[in-house]
């Protein structure tokens, strides 16, 4: 079964040197190391933070700082 792609060139050349291409980018993207996301805070003595007093909450800065939340590249807007 063949993936859906572009429509193939009418030269001969430079379409087995775009298959080629894309070949190996398929490769490289396949053999990428996962990224591993690294917690740098440390996390508060018994789950509580010393400014706020709030159990279980976000360490760092206060993410409602700016009136919207923040976690892992997604967003809430209050």
């Amino acid at each position: 079964s063949e993936r859906p792609g572009p429509l193939p060139l009418g030269d001969k050349k430079q379409q087995k040197e775009i298959e080629e291409t894309i070949r190996q980018r398929s490769i490289a993207d396949a053999v990428m190391p996962e990224v591993v996301e690294e917690d740098v805070l440390a996390p508060f003595e018994n789950d509580t933070n010393p400014e706020t007093g709030e159990i279980g909450g976000p360490r760092g800065k206060e993410p409602t700082r700016f009136g919207d939340w923040e976690r892992k590249g997604r967003v809430t807007d209050f």
